[in-house]
């Protein structure tokens, strides 16, 4: 008798085991927790500082106040760092691939530091503009690796994809982290001392990270590689990338339509929601704040990585399950963030409407993430990863910025064009997970297994 769905689909993903982690990895684990929350407060702390305005508050507490930073400086500064993080998300899979995982994680949380570190002692713009840079591109070299090392800490396949929730979970908590640091601003700590907070976190993560143990035989030294080395591996990931390029282009096009809904949902539903429903504004922070940032960002995200694994596992549409389910879930939450963009005078059914589709959002990435790996050969996975990061920012950046800028479109119809860009992108998932993944899956285990590698006993990265 044949295997079924269920067995080909966990034969696939690797053997289930009784622990989720590699035994021995419990404080590699836990350092990669706490640097996610750290770095993504790090990456979000300038966006709180800035709102505090230098007419209401000294020097000590507002960073305006102490450095002069005006309107289109900052906006130039999240212009740059967005463009520097981007950048060495392509650069830091290929850093992973020749340096290993935790080197260049522990890296980029040194470049984070040494950010913050400036940021807190700047007295200009200029000063505060540098380490700005520093520090996204620290927040773009520990992305790449962050993936890597979850996806070796974590043995069984079946399980992945909750772990990826769980670090994406922990950068959520960090963002959220980010609003403290108003009330760090204007307590005692000030708004220097709440980089140098951040930076010892970064730091205190670092060192968890290098003092760890993984489980398993530790690599051998690195010895030095020229930087063309760097390039070479970005060329041969990105021409597997090109062969491949039905499944990959095809999950660039879904990932960029979502990301093209993220970004227009994230720059105008805030404006929509303080602009229909005036008298609920506080409310409406209070519950952004806790039901969505913490509750679904944080709480949510981890029952949806629990139940997309076990959902694989039970492999209802065999193999492909595993963006299928983010296909379902991106087409179901579309419609409920188009009703809480097209009610009138009723802020409970609005809100209720956003939350379920940000619930829905929940289910999307972490299994993307996971296929990418799983559809690429093992020496090339953070490589590919990286560039594939590098593109999709870049894409749905570039085409948000055509729909905000260059299209005349109103808020409504930029949020109507957002809702449309996620169910288009959640049909794609479906499409290019049942028509592509199969193949491009036994293609990278072909690739694999001729290099001499085991596929389902990954060496802790």
């Amino acid at each position: 008798m044949g295997a079924t769905p269920a067995e080909q689909t966990k034969s696939l993903l690797g053997r289930e085991k009784p622990v989720d982690v590699q035994p021995g990895s419990v404080w590699l684990w836990l350092a990669l927790l706490v640097a996610s929350v750290f770095r993504q407060w790090a990456y979000s702390v300038l966006a709180s500082l800035y709102a505090l305005s230098p007419s209401d508050y000294d020097d000590k507490t507002s960073v305006r106040g102490a450095t002069s930073l005006s309107s289109d400086e900052y906006a130039g500064i999240v212009y740059a760092y967005t463009i520097v993080a981007v950048t060495a998300m392509g650069a830091s899979g290929a850093c992973t691939t020749l340096f290993g995982a935790r080197r260049t994680a522990v890296a980029g949380l040194g470049l984070q530091v040494a950010g913050c570190v400036t940021c807190g002692l700047s007295y200009g713009v200029v000063q505060l503009a540098a380490g700005t840079l520093v520090l996204s591109g620290g927040f773009g070299v520990f992305l790449t690796p962050a993936y890597s090392l979850v996806f070796g800490i974590e043995r069984s396949g079946t399980r992945r994809v909750l772990a990826t929730t769980t670090v994406q979970a922990a950068g959520n908590l960090g963002a959220a982290a980010a609003s403290l640091s108003i009330v760090l601003a204007e307590s005692f700590v000030g708004w220097r001392g709440t980089y140098f907070v951040i930076a010892a976190g970064l730091a205190a993560s670092a060192l968890l990270m290098v003092a760890a143990p993984d489980g398993g035989p530790r690599p051998p030294p690195t010895q030095a590689k020229p930087v063309s080395a760097v390039f070479g591996e970005l060329r041969s990931a990105f021409g597997w990338i090109v062969e491949g390029r039905r499944f990959f282009g095809g999950a660039l096009a879904a990932s960029m339509a979502c990301g093209v809904a993220g970004t227009l949902e994230g720059t105008w539903i805030a404006t929509y929601f303080l602009d229909n429903y005036p008298y609920y504004s506080d409310l409406y922070s209070y519950l952004t704040a806790f039901v969505i940032t913490i509750g679904i960002g944080v709480g949510f995200l981890l029952v949806a990585g629990y139940v997309v694994d076990r959902v694989v596992v039970a492999a209802p549409f065999g193999e492909p399950t595993l963006l299928v389910v983010p296909a379902i879930a991106l087409c179901l939450g579309a419609p409920c963030k188009l009703v809480a963009v097209i009610v009138n005078d009723d802020f409970p059914l609005a809100f209720v409407g956003e939350a379920l589709g940000k619930a829905f959002d929940a289910f999307n990435e972490a299994p993307l993430y996971v296929a990418l790996q799983l559809a690429s050969p093992k020496r090339h996975r953070p490589t590919v990863v990286g560039l594939y990061l590098f593109l999709y920012w870049v894409g749905a950046a570039s085409l948000a910025e055509i729909v905000n800028t260059c299209l005349g479109l109103n808020m409504y119809q930029v949020l109507f064009v957002a809702c449309s860009a996620q169910f288009a992108g959640g049909v794609c998932y479906g499409l290019v997970g049942c028509l592509e993944y199969p193949d491009a899956r036994v293609r990278a285990d072909d690739a694999t297994h001729a290099e001499g590698e085991d596929v389902e006993e990954d060496e802790p990265a």
